[in-house]
């Protein structure tokens, strides 16, 4: 008799995260058997994950986003014996999996309600290009609020929770969100440790005691630590803050990098959707003089962070060009191998792309001569 509760992960764009996932692996294995799936088994149909899906007790997925993938793992999940399917950030096929008790997602699981879209907007005083950033805002609103959620939709309670742990992927919350699962639904005798929230969007140094919710915060703190602060260039940084909680050391360089030249780093963390409100809010209006764009694809000029495709181009351009200094975007490749992903296009106003540093699955690799030329570059020097 198999005594473990079996969980299949299937998660889109974790093939760096291999290490992270061993960690939580490693934390749980007294009473789960952990398996981590990534796209790319659902791609290429990989018959082990195909067994593993199918023998699962709990199906947790999310990210799952072209429907060859969607479909492949619909299928699976038809002749799995799941008990529970946690299913999040996905398309509609992959979210109408989700059965947690009582709790099933209704409708054609597309997209955010209506009623939320108008809430989010409200959030971020109708700015459509702000609406995804907007959400996540009332994610967190919605979060505070989870205690007062009646028993009766447990459930849905527990849905929200899982996904609050999901949304701060530090290894002791994941490990902490597979207990909460087990523990809930497989009647385990684990405890899971509460969520150890991180901001969503903030400023970021390794030797700030704490992460900064804003540029006047950050400076107050620089300028404590560096008394010669305000005679300095700044170099504005844009890193994911998934990088932040699990493979920060390329950032730490970086930002050691920077500082070793005799410049200010202004870190800036965001998930993703709100790179251009970080841009919008607090490099338009701060005297920087190169912006290093270090999560691999364009932040701003697309429909990723609009709810109305190609509106936001306009309105980005116009708020990128406030400050009229040039900028220079240096973007990062964190993949298996030296491989450029993508440099191009990640900023309206740049004056050139390069690669800035890169990782081989166990070391990153700041090239800081090159952040210098970039940054020389830049200011006609």
């Amino acid at each position: 008799m198999h005594d473990k509760i079996r969980i299949a992960a299937i998660v889109g764009m974790e093939q760096c995260n291999q290490r992270v996932w061993r960690e939580v692996t490693s934390k749980v294995a007294a009473h789960i058997e952990l398996t981590q799936w990534t796209d790319q088994d659902l791609e290429h149909q990989n018959p082990e994950a195909a067994e593993a899906i199918r023998h699962a007790d709990c199906i947790f997925t999310t990210l799952i986003q072209f429907k060859v993938q969607a479909d492949w793992l619909h299928e699976q999940v038809e002749q799995s014996k799941a008990k529970v399917i946690f299913a999040y950030e996905s398309m509609p096929e992959v979210m109408q999996l989700t059965k947690i008790g009582n709790y099933v997602v209704s409708g054609d699981g597309s997209g955010m309600p209506d009623i939320v879209k108008k809430v989010a907007k409200m959030l971020v005083k109708g700015r459509d290009e702000d609406a995804l950033y907007g959400y996540m805002k009332l994610l967190k609103i919605m979060r505070t609020m989870l205690p007062l959620i009646p028993k009766k939709a447990k459930d849905f309670k527990n849905w929200m929770q899982v996904y609050t742990y999901w949304m701060n992927p530090t290894t002791d919350n994941l490990a902490s969100m597979f207990n909460y699962i087990v523990a809930e639904y497989f009647e385990v005798n684990v405890k899971a440790e509460k969520v150890q929230e991180v901001p969503t969007m903030g400023f970021y140094h390794p030797d700030a005691p704490e992460y900064q919710k804003d540029l006047h915060h950050y400076e107050k703190w620089l300028h404590k630590r560096d008394r010669n602060s305000t005679k300095k260039r700044n170099i504005g940084m844009l890193f994911f803050r998934k990088h932040l909680l699990q493979e920060k050391e390329y950032i730490d360089n970086t930002i050691r990098a920077i500082e070793a030249k005799g410049l200010n780093p202004l870190p800036v963390f965001v998930m993703g959707v709100e790179g251009h409100v970080a841009a919008r809010e607090w490099f338009t209006h701060n005297n920087i003089d190169m912006l290093i764009n270090m999560m691999g694809f364009g932040f701003v000029g697309g429909p990723a962070g609009a709810t109305t495709t190609g509106r936001v181009v306009s309105r980005t351009r116009r708020d990128t060009r406030k400050d009229q200094r040039p900028v220079r975007c240096i973007a990062t490749t964190l993949y298996t191998g030296f491989h450029l992903v993508e440099v191009a296009g990640s900023y309206p106003a740049a004056v050139g792309h390069d690669l800035f540093a890169a990782r081989d699955g166990r070391r990153s690799m700041p090239c800081c001569t090159w952040c210098h030329q970039g940054w020389t570059t830049a200011n006609g020097a």
